[in-house]
């Protein structure tokens, strides 16, 4: 009897050791995103880097690439956190090409070269294969659009979504992304001709989902009065943050938070803009419940279900200025 006493209590004890560390676990789980910072948004050339914050220490734990060449820059991380993919400018013709690093080797490869345009919108579908936006300066060759396309680093070939080979492109993209929860592409898409006669402000645009290589698009939102502007994944919850621009009664440009339910095509207005927050910039969600943006300059992180703001101080940020979020 004193022996099953003995195993009972032993049990007991793992259990409550097992449920605690899991809580702690929990608690202490580092909430890291990936970050893009600029020493001068207003300089034609600016000292930028890749950066990885840690939400729970608020500050940079680490800086994965620098440059001082050019004003924009954006990446991605792979999903197995070996690589990071960027743009960066080239030469002196402006071309923005696609790089990729290896983080521990330091090993930078070009996997894009005279392509006389600029490429954006960078997002992995998995560790070979990354999904990015080309926008060419040739107007005469490539038309006025930009053109989705996936870079496979195995074969370091480059296969054209969304548009028809040898078709000129009439296609503006605000956001092309891929939703790890769907296993699918969205993209915000509208007419550049409109975007061009509209001089960039409201001209229409809307919400799309498709298949990995293109093919099954779905039409998900447009709105008549506001222009779509970042879309992201909120993870573990089969929804969509969607940031909504528009001009106010004084014209002034902003923003409001949407999100929208994948599952039963529902969407709910999230944040309004106020004389507070004009604009909630550069959207970012690391949790079911959590969506980080920028504005004036400044970090904050809003609830979903209470929608109560509050401001990030990132303690080393030092001068530098948050100029793109992303996803670790």
């Amino acid at each position: 009897m004193k022996y099953y006493k003995k195993l009972v209590i032993i049990i007991v004890c793992l259990i409550i050791t097992i449920i605690s560390t899991m809580i702690i676990n929990n608690f202490t789980k580092s909430k890291i995103i990936l970050a893009v910072i600029s020493d001068n948004t207003t300089n034609i050339n600016q000292n930028r880097s890749v950066v990885l914050i840690d939400l729970n220490k608020n500050k940079i734990i680490k800086t994965l690439y620098s440059s001082n060449i050019g004003h924009d820059l954006e990446a991605s991380i792979s999903p197995d956190r070996k690589k990071i993919a960027y743009n960066k400018w080239s030469n002196n013709k402006m071309d923005r090409n696609l790089y990729v690093k290896e983080i521990d080797s330091n090993t930078e490869i070009q996997l894009t070269s005279d392509i006389t345009g600029e490429i954006n919108r960078i997002s992995w579908l998995d560790n070979n294969n990354i999904l990015y936006v080309f926008s060419g300066h040739d107007s005469s060759k490539f038309g006025y659009g930009d053109y989705i396309y996936i870079h496979n680093l195995k074969t370091n070939t480059n296969t054209l979504i969304d548009n028809k080979p040898n078709v000129k492109s009439d296609y503006k993209y605000n956001t092309v992304r891929f939703i790890n929860g769907q296993n699918k592409i969205i993209f915000t898409r509208g007419s550049y001709t409109d975007f061009l006669q509209n001089f960039g402000k409201l001209y229409e645009n809307s919400l799309y989902i498709c298949d990995m290589n293109g093919s099954n698009e779905k039409k998900l939102i447009s709105f008549n009065d506001k222009l779509i502007g970042r879309v992201i994944e909120i993870p573990n919850s089969n929804k969509l943050a969607v940031e909504a621009y528009y001009y106010d009664s004084m014209g002034n440009e902003v923003s409001d938070i949407y999100t929208y339910d994948l599952n039963v095509n529902k969407l709910d207005i999230m944040l309004q803009h106020n004389t507070k927050f004009n604009e909630y910039w550069n959207i970012l969600s690391y949790d079911t419940y959590s969506i980080l943006f920028t504005e004036g300059n400044k970090l904050y992180t809003a609830d979903i279900r209470t929608k109560e703001i509050k401001e990030i101080h990132i303690k080393n940020l030092n001068n530098y200025q948050l100029v793109w979020l992303n996803t670790y």
